[in-house]
C-alpha cells in the first residue's frame, strides 16, 4: 500500500513514534507531511475582526506579555511538552517526510491508496479527499459519534472522563460524520488532562492503524447511529482566562481542559501584574485554615497563604499545586 499519513505535528509525530517496528510501517510505502494551520488573509483578516471584538483587557494583556517574552515562553513551553523523537524512520528506505505545501498542493495524490489524515484543522474539500485511489480515512480523538468536533479530549477533561476512545472513519464533507472503518474505546484515569489523553488517542491510533494493516485492509464501514451523537461545541466551549469563568462553571475540569500546547497560558490571571498560569489544583475540603478575610463567594481571585498559592472560585478554595509565575515554574 501507498500512504499518506497528513497531519499536525504533535499529534502525527506521537502516532508515528508509536509505529516504530511494526507491520504498517515496516511494509507499507508511507510519505508523512506535517501540516501547519494556514487560512487566506481575506480569512485571516475577518477571524481577526471577530476576535479582537471578544477580547478582554486581561486577554489582550496576556497576549502582549506572550508576544514580547516570546522566547522565554517558548522555551517554557517546550520543557513541558517535549517534541517526540522520530529520527528512527531514517533508517527505513520506504518512509519519506515530504513538504507540506497546502492541501490543494499535494503532488500525485491519486497514486496513494489512502491519505490518512490524523488531527488538521482545515476543511478539505470533496475533490481532495476523494483523490486518493482507496479515499481519505480520519483519524478522530473520540468514539464517535460521542464529541464530534475539533477538541473532544478538551471535553473529556473538563468532565473527567473515565472513558475515552479513538475513531478511524470515512473523510465525508460533514464533519466527522463518516462510516466509521475502526475504533476503540479505552479506560483512562478520570484526572488525566487534555494533552495526555491528546497523545493517548495518538497511541491507539497507531494501534488501529496496525490493526488494519495486519487485516489487509479489509472492512467494513459501519453508519454512525444518529441516537448516540453529540457535539464538542455544544457541551462546552474553550475557556482560558480565569476572570471569565463562571460559578457553574467545573474549574477542576476547566484546568485539567486548558493543559495543551496551543491553549497556552492554560487557565490564567494576572497576579500582582505578572501573568499567573494555573496547571495544577486540588481542593481544600478543610476552609477552616483559610482566615476569613480571604472568605468571599462572588469572586474568582488568587492569593497567597503561608507561602502557598490559593484560588478562591467562588467562595470554594483549592491549593494551586503547579503554576508559571513571572516564567518560572512552580511545583509543590
Amino acid at each position: 500500500m501507498k500512504i499518506l499519513l497528513l497531519g499536525f505535528p504533535d499529534y502525527l509525530s506521537n502516532l508515528i513514534s508509536n509505529l516504530e517496528d511494526t507491520p504498517f510501517l515496516l511494509e507499507n510505502h508511507v510519505d508523512i507531511m506535517f501540516a501547519e494551520s494556514s487560512v487566506s488573509k481575506k480569512r485571516f483578516d475577518f477571524k481577526l475582526i471577530n476576535r479582537l471584538k471578544n477580547l478582554t483587557i486581561t486577554k489582550i494583556a496576556a497576549k502582549s506579555v506572550l508576544r514580547i517574552n516570546l522566547n522565554s515562553y517558548k522555551k517554557k513551553i517546550d520543557s513541558l511538552f517535549h517534541k517526540v523523537d522520530i529520527s528512527f524512520i531514517d533508517n527505513y528506505s520506504n518512509v519519506k517526510i515530504l513538504k507540506y505545501l497546502g492541501i490543494d498542493n499535494i503532488d500525485k495524490l491519486e497514486e496513494y491508496d489512502f491519505m490518512i489524515v490524523a488531527t488538521f484543522g482545515q476543511k478539505i474539500p470533496a475533490k481532495i479527499f476523494n483523490m486518493p485511489k482507496r479515499r481519505t480515512l480520519n483519524i478522530h480523538p473520540s468514539y464517535l459519534p460521542e464529541l464530534r468536533g475539533g477538541y473532544p479530549t478538551y471535553v473529556e477533561a473538563y468532565k473527567s472522563s473515565s472513558n475515552s476512545g479513538t475513531t478511524i472513519h470515512y473523510m465525508e464533507d460533514k464533519w466527522d460524520n463518516g462510516a466509521v472503518i475502526i475504533q476503540k474505546r479505552y479506560k483512562v484515569d478520570r484526572n488525566m488532562n487534555n494533552n495526555d489523553r491528546f497523545l493517548l488517542s495518538s497511541k491507539y491510533a497507531a494501534f488501529l492503524l496496525n490493526d488494519l494493516h495486519e487485516k489487509k485492509y479489509n472492512f467494513i464501514p459501519v453508519s454512525q447511529s444518529v441516537n448516540c451523537v453529540s457535539y464538542c461545541h455544544k457541551i462546552i466551549k474553550p475557556k482560558t482566562e480565569l476572570k471569565r469563568l463562571q460559578k457553574s462553571d467545573d474549574i477542576q475540569g476547566i484546568v485539567l481542559a486548558n493543559y495543551a500546547k496551543h491553549l497556552y497560558p492554560f487557565t490564567y490571571l494576572f497576579y500582582n501584574f505578572s501573568l499567573f498560569s494555573i496547571i495544577e489544583i486540588i481542593k481544600i475540603s478543610d476552609t477552616t485554615i483559610i482566615p476569613l478575610k480571604y472568605i468571599e463567594y462572588n469572586v474568582t481571585k488568587v492569593f497567597r497563604l503561608n507561602g502557598t498559592f490559593m484560588l478562591n472560585f467562588y467562595g470554594t478554595f483549592y491549593e494551586i499545586k503547579k503554576f508559571i509565575y513571572k516564567g518560572k515554574l512552580n511545583v509543590y
